[in-house]
């Protein structure tokens, strides 16, 4: 008998565990070209992204909230990560701001490699990473 490992219910109980951090144990490659084909999970392109859009905006497993501590200062906290996390006075601050209604988990198993739709550009530090979709390179 073949059965599945991880359940909605089972991935649910997991998530919403206190001590359960939500994180990705994948690399991006690129999307095109030559390295396009060593990625073949598609966590490593919307792992967070699947969070977000399966477990808070239409599971309702998590709050926003718990869901961002859970990808950000929980983890930071757990590796020692001084400054890292959360955002506070004298802390560093990698932020992306995005909005949950149009977050859109496209990867799958079938075509991982592809990237969310609707995040807004990422921030680190003072410095914007992208230009609506354009590495600047800090």
């Amino acid at each position: 008998m073949v059965g599945e490992l991880f359940t909605d219910e089972h991935l649910a109980q997991m998530v919403s565990h206190p001590l359960f951090s939500l994180g990705v144990d994948a690399y991006s490659g690129s999307a095109e070209g030559p390295l396009a084909r060593t990625v073949t999970s598609p966590l490593a392109y919307c792992g967070h992204v699947h969070y977000l859009t399966h477990h808070v905006r239409e599971k309702k497993t998590l709050s926003l909230e718990e869901a961002i501590r859970k990808m950000t200062s929980m983890p930071a906290k757990r590796f020692g990560l001084r400054g890292r996390g959360a955002l506070r006075v004298g802390s560093f601050a990698d932020v992306a701001l995005l909005d949950l209604e149009r977050l859109d988990d496209v990867s799958t198993f079938e075509r991982p490699v592809a990237y969310r739709r609707h995040r807004r550009a990422p921030w680190a530090g003072p410095h914007p990473l992208l230009e609506p979709f354009r590495r600047l390179g800090y």
